[in-house]
């Protein structure tokens, strides 16, 4: 067994420096499971591990044990960690083993990095369907930051959830990416803020199933995305309420002649109108008829956006994360 290295890099003047693991062909680490495995238990300062170009086939497991990770590809965009696992192929059928990536520590963050689940892809274009459940990530920690990545899947690519563990709520924050899928392709439970990300249907399903619990003051935040879609593929949905609190938002975005005039869907539960709130606030383009919608959502001008953040008790979208930490992933 090799001896597990630290190497150290400075990361900006004047920083502390962080321990580096490094992944890759001819380095200490030829997988990123076996760096993450490196990272001491209950380490309490910033281990990067820094990621060479090349596909890595793995289920990869970043633990509770485990804060303060961070996972960078040394060229953005050049680093790709597949699974072709379901939840038919899982042995627990736990949906977070069927993943290219789950994080289940706290202050995670990730840059530059392409996660994809081709379970599905695969049997599609081999004449096949759909294989259900195949995840690209999983993320059921708080404090977890994703910046120019990727998230590739079909159904269910990438679930934003609360941890599985006491009261607490999961905050995520993802920018500059790009993620796509079909069937409800962001769900959870999770306050999670996505800033500037490229929304892509794969084929037609629902953008998001958020399971927002009762009483939490935020779901899922859309901010200047847009939304787009495979060409000829038939009308979705920007989402519906996996459980009955669901709220969902989206604010400045722009959306594709990509959605029914609806927009979306109550999940055949007339009760859930009552409860799930949806909103649309000052988005364009030619799928953002908001005269189409139903009087259960939301609509209005970027204006109207700050009346939901007041009464939610939010100064703006970048105070939904801040928590009694004031923490502000968008510097």
């Amino acid at each position: 067994m090799k001896k597990i290295l630290y190497s150290c890099v400075v990361l900006a003047a004047g920083a502390a420096s962080a321990a580096v693991l490094r992944v890759g062909p001819g380095e200490e680490y030829a997988t990123v499971q076996s760096a993450v495995d490196a990272v001491p238990s209950g380490n309490a300062s910033e281990a990067v591990i820094e990621i060479a170009p090349g596909d890595y086939e793995e289920h990869v497991l970043v633990p509770r044990d485990k804060p303060f990770v961070t996972m960078r590809a040394k060229e953005p965009g050049k680093v790709r960690i597949r699974s072709g696992e379901s939840v038919y192929t899982v042995k627990d059928k736990q949906l977070p083993r069927c993943t290219a990536l789950s994080v289940e520590a706290n202050d995670f963050t990730a840059e530059g990095i392409v996660f994809d689940n081709y379970a599905s892809r695969a049997n599609v274009e081999a004449g096949g369907r759909g294989v259900g459940q195949a995840l690209a990530v999983a993320v059921t920690s708080d404090r977890v930051t994703f910046r120019k990545c990727a998230f590739l899947g079909h159904q269910d690519t990438l679930l934003a959830d609360g941890p599985h563990h006491g009261d607490g709520v999961s905050r995520q924050y993802y920018e500059d990416c790009e993620i796509e899928g079909t069937v409800d392709f962001i769900f959870g439970g999770a306050t999670a803020v996505f800033n500037r990300c490229r929304l892509r249907f794969a084929d037609r399903g629902y953008v998001t199933a958020a399971s927002t619990r009762e009483g939490q003051r935020f779901g899922f935040v859309f901010v200047d995305c847009t939304l787009s879609g495979k060409d000829g593929m038939k009308k979705s949905e920007l989402g519906r309420p996996w459980r009955p609190y669901a709220q969902t938002v989206f604010i400045g975005c722009r959306f594709d002649d990509v959605l029914k005039p609806e927009g979306w869907s109550n999940w055949r539960k007339p009760e859930n109108e009552k409860t799930a709130w949806y909103g649309e606030f000052g988005c364009t383009g030619p799928g953002a008829e908001s005269a189409s919608r139903p009087a259960w959502i939301h609509t209005g001008t970027l204006a109207a956006a700050d009346d939901y953040f007041s009464a939610r008790g939010a100064n703006g979208w970048r105070g939904v994360l801040s928590g009694a930490d004031a923490w502000n992933p968008a510097n």
